[in-house]
């Protein structure tokens, strides 16, 4: 191999090696400022709840009465919910520091793998009962404009076929009642 050839090489496989470290370095500092972030900004549970709320009531057009009932479910639910989010972020922070032993335990790897599981299925259980409870004061044109709302519509495949056309036309009703 000629000289000039060996040195565009290694030149290259320079150049692909720094820019690996730094997307490395780049991920590396973003997860520690975000692990840093998170700690030390607290939000009010009760704004929180108060604004997904509103942003929820404007998006399928609820009244004020069931705005506030939304609120009040989102609520109930936060803490619960804000404690097996926590739970699982420090899971998976031991998780990482399992891979991060020269010879990783696979049974404890495992082991948590099972517990984050666990914890995203009781998260994704108290979603599903608040959203039964917030849904169940819903008329049917609200409850329609609710899945659409959460991104469930025919185009998703996730309501029934023909439902689509019934969708669009209570959306463009409501517009125009609003106008």
């Amino acid at each position: 191999m000629s000289s000039w050839k060996l040195k565009a090489a290694l030149i290259i496989s320079l150049s692909f090696n720094v820019a690996v470290l730094s997307t490395i370095a780049v991920l590396w500092r973003h997860h520690s400022a975000s692990g840093k972030t998170a700690e030390t900004r607290h939000c009010n549970p009760e704004e929180t709840c108060r604004i997904r709320s509103q942003y929820l009531a404007r998006g399928i057009g609820l009244c004020d009465s069931k705005t506030v009932h939304v609120e009040l479910e989102m609520l109930k639910s936060y803490t619960f919910e804000e404690e097996v989010r926590k739970n699982i972020d420090r899971e998976r922070n031991g998780l990482l520091m399992l891979f991060h032993e020269a010879s990783p335990d696979t049974l404890e790897i495992m082991k948590r793998v099972e517990r984050i599981s666990a914890l995203q299925g009781d998260l994704e259980k108290a979603i599903v009962r608040k959203l039964i409870r917030s849904h169940s004061i819903l008329d049917s044109e609200e409850r329609q404009r609710f899945m659409v709302f959460i991104g469930c519509d025919p185009s998703h495949g996730c309501a029934p076929p023909g439902h689509k056309k019934k969708l669009v036309d209570t959306l463009d009703t409501q517009g125009k009642e609003n106008k």
